[in-house]
């Protein structure tokens, strides 16, 4: 997705379909290629996954030129599992969520409130909002995060996404994602 000429954001969705282990850890590795296939740039993350989990992980304002990549890869390495027990998918809820559109910057605003229904503390709640056109691709796509959430407590969130180019934004063109970090 391109934020700018010379800058650009990508989504990366990972499934686990494994539903009794999870990555407490795993690093991955995201490169970029031109039209020849060669390796424009790389980068490297930390990150885990939950049993069952379809995990979104955003990357934002890589200083990558968009013209140049033609193709995208990623690699996973270090994978640490845990069984379910051990590692489990804390419940988080997305409430009163509301889309505005600004009509000047044609930023969309994503508001709403973000609730641990945990009987545990959550180090960071990341929430992922994705702009998708009429045919689901997304076309834009930010995030926040929300940290140190007491059990039970709900925060309210905003997320920004840049510049949107469609005459209006309808809920079901709208995807909210949300992750608890323990």
């Amino acid at each position: 997705m391109g934020v700018g000429a010379d800058t650009l954001s990508t989504l990366i969705t990972l499934k686990n379909s494994n539903t009794t282990y999870g990555a407490s850890h795993f690093t991955y590795e995201l490169t970029f290629y031109d039209v020849n296939g060669a390796p424009i740039t790389s980068l490297r993350r930390d990150s885990f996954i939950y049993p069952g989990q379809i995990k979104r992980i955003l990357e934002t304002g890589l200083p990558i030129p968009i013209a140049s990549v033609n193709r995208t890869a990623v690699q996973l390495a270090e994978v640490e599992w845990k069984p379910i027990a051990e590692f489990s998918l804390p419940r988080i809820q997305l409430r009163d969520v509301r889309f505005d559109l600004h009509p000047d910057t044609r930023e969309l605003v994503a508001t709403g409130l973000v609730r641990n229904d945990n009987p545990f503390r959550i180090s960071r709640l990341t929430v992922i909002a994705v702009v998708s056109g009429t045919a689901r691709n997304p076309l834009a796509a930010s995030k926040t995060f929300v940290e140190d959430v007491a059990p039970f407590e709900q925060r309210f969130f905003q997320v920004i996404v840049p510049r949107i180019d469609l005459p209006a934004i309808t809920p079901d063109l709208v995807d909210l994602f949300a992750d608890a970090q323990r």
